[in-house]
């Protein structure tokens, strides 16, 4: 028969557990921050229309969305998602793709300079 684990060892403080709470930390809040730019450059009452837009359509077309992501966006047809459902990958698609944003310097794949206190830099910093 399998003992309890030791409630102070779980407790305890360990560099896995430390690394652990950042990342829930920085997922959690870094989601937040990414819907509060994405909604401020395309509206909760705006996003039905843009979505719709053939323009935007080729944009996300050519950004090679998920299925899982197509059907976060556009959940039936003539029904469009909200950003609150959106995740953490999908909000930095949709903001790269189409909400015309200047890439960091160091572009939005790679990690961006410490110096670089852009809000497309902070962006790719979360996607990193």
């Amino acid at each position: 028969m399998a003992t309890a684990p030791d409630p102070e060892e779980i407790l305890r403080s360990t560099r896995g557990n430390d690394n652990f709470k950042r990342i829930t930390r920085l997922l959690s809040g870094g989601t937040s921050l990414l819907r509060e730019i994405f909604d401020s450059i395309c509206p909760p009452s705006n996003l039905p229309t843009i979505l719709s837009n053939p323009v935007t359509k080729n944009q996300l077309k050519a950004a090679k969305l998920t299925m899982p992501q197509w059907h976060c966006l556009c959940p039936s047809p003539g029904v469009y998602g909200k950003s609150a459902d959106f995740d953490v990958t999908l909000l930095v698609r949709l903001l790269r793709t189409i909400c015309n944003l200047t890439p960091p310097t160091t572009g939005w794949d790679a990690l961006s300079a410490t110096e670089d206190h852009s809000s497309t830099a902070d962006i790719a910093r979360i996607k990193y």
